[in-house]
């Protein structure tokens, strides 16, 4: 789980599974990123204060 692994898949799986947390693992890296983006926008409207 190291190394921004977000989920362990165990075998056999099935496309449904694998779809799940692909889904689940794109929807978490969607709100990371955008929280950065917040993030950096605040940090540039505070210098301009």
């Amino acid at each position: 789980m190291r190394l921004g692994a977000f989920n362990y898949i165990p075998k056999p799986v099935t496309q449904e599974q694998l779809l799940n947390i692909t889904k689940k693992a794109l929807e978490k890296k969607i709100a990371l990123d955008r929280k950065k983006q917040l993030f950096q926008y605040e940090g540039r409207t505070q210098k301009r204060k």
